[in-house]
């Protein structure tokens, strides 16, 4: 809490009690009071009120009422850097009667004020470590991200749209797309040609606002991926609404980052969103993020990794591959992993978890796909994996999906450092659990 650093001299009228503390505290019997106030006549006042920027007290509400007592005009005070709407003030009213001793109602009426919404993990029984092969995966990305005068009048468009429509930012790239085509510029000095409604300049677009976007030209957050998610987890609006739901299963709702003290920051992708539910499942074990996605992820999307990286320490990165297994799948994990290492300059190592070459044996997975000729990739797939056959991800049976991905998680973290988080995360919830039946008392009061 920020102070000023000299004692305030003001008037008692002009400052008020606290009415939260009213409902938090039981207010101090008369006889305490008049003792307080004795003793400020015969010795001063020991220690100044506290108050905010709009004179409401945060500590002194007895010391208050003694110099009422007292008849007195003027108070020392000292005056937190905060107004009394602040959503710290409440925490900072409970700080300040830390010292006190309470009864059993002040302190449930506390933990029902200062209660803050958290995310949901499940605690989880402690898992023995096997050792698993991983497929490392390189990465690369040959397209280009220089960005040339080439395309300078295709930018210029771009831009001009974007200030258009600056009050409606984040826009699609579709919907860029169709604004062009209303005052079509040249797609390039090149090529000469106009920008058109067709597949080629859909293209192109998603290639020039790409490179607008690595080199800085452009932000990322002007434009917005509504295919592809990135799920790190959401919160609550409030706690008020936190707490009405708590009221069903209370306590239930904490979550500790058990990866906190890891050294690597980790990430799942998986190419098919219809398989959220079981990687999800095994995903929240561990607090890893996910990634899903149709196709190859946009920029837009790996920014949103990026930025959940630095959130969290900004180390070195581990991203854990789920894809088919065919020429597509393979430029997935490419791209990826190229894209991160190049556009965003980041320490990253990936893995293949799923399908791998390995499994078609021995889960005796069976296809009647052949890999597409036509994919840009398909000569790389075949030297690669000596296949010509494609096999989806969902080929695998979901215990044998999610137990791979269990094993993988656990092969690339310190699982030694995690049982330590899981071990603390464990007592944490034994002690809120004590709380429980006090707590649904005090809140089924408030609410």
């Amino acid at each position: 809490m920020k102070t000023v650093d000299k004692f305030l001299k003001v008037r008692l009228s002009d400052i008020q009690p606290s009415e939260q503390n009213k409902s938090l505290y039981d207010g101090a019997h008369e006889d305490r009071v008049r003792k307080l106030a004795n003793d400020i006549k015969r010795n001063g006042l020991q220690e100044p009120l506290i108050i905010t920027t709009d004179n409401i007290i945060l500590s002194g509400h007895t010391r208050y009422r003694a110099l009422q007592h007292l008849g007195r005009t003027f108070v020392e005070v000292r005056r937190a850097q905060l107004h009394s709407g602040d959503p710290q003030f409440t925490d900072l009213l409970v700080s300040c009667n830390n010292q006190r001793e309470k009864t059993e109602r002040e302190k449930l009426a506390e933990i029902s004020a200062t209660i803050d919404p958290i995310k949901y993990i499940k605690r989880r029984e402690a898992e023995i470590n096997k050792d698993i092969d991983l497929e490392k995966v390189d990465g690369e990305l040959k397209s280009s991200r220089t960005m040339t005068g080439n395309y300078k009048h295709l930018a210029d468009a771009v831009m001009k749209i974007m200030k258009e429509n600056k009050d409606y930012l984040p826009m699609p790239l579709r919907g860029i797309f169709y604004q062009l085509l209303n005052d079509p510029p040249i797609e390039s000095i090149h090529s000469g040609r106009r920008f058109s409604n067709c597949l080629r300049s859909y293209q192109l677009l998603s290639k020039v606002t790409t490179r607008m976007r690595v080199n800085g030209i452009l932000p990322y957050e002007w434009i917005r991926d509504d295919k592809r998610k990135f799920n790190v987890g959401r919160g609550f609006q409030n706690k008020e609404i936190f707490i009405r739901q708590e009221m069903r299963t209370l306590f239930t709702g904490y979550h500790r980052d058990l990866l906190q003290t890891q050294d690597h920051y980790f990430t799942l992708v998986c190419e098919k969103e219809t398989l959220s539910t079981p990687i999800n499942r095994v995903a929240r074990k561990y607090g890893v993020p996910t990634l899903y996605m149709q196709g190859n992820s946009s920029i837009t999307v790996r920014h949103k990794i990026m930025q959940d990286r630095e959130e969290n320490g900004s180390k070195p990165m581990i991203v854990l591959v789920l894809s088919d297994l065919d020429p597509s799948g393979l430029k997935i994990q490419d791209s990826l992993i190229g894209s991160i290492k190049k556009d965003f300059k980041t320490d990253v190592r990936g893995f293949r978890v799923g399908v791998k070459k390995d499994d078609i044996k021995e889960f005796n997975l069976h296809s009647d796909q052949t890999a597409k000729k036509s994919d840009t990739s398909f000569k790389k797939f075949v030297k690669k994996t000596g296949l010509k056959k494609a096999y989806e991800l969902e080929a695998l049976p979901m215990d044998i999906l999610t137990s791979q991905v269990d094993e993988a998680i656990k092969t690339v973290i310190d699982l030694d450092r995690f049982n330590k988080e899981q071990q603390k995360f464990n007592n944490e919830v034994q002690k809120l659990e004590t709380l429980r039946e006090r707590a649904i008392e005090a809140l089924s009061f408030e609410f």
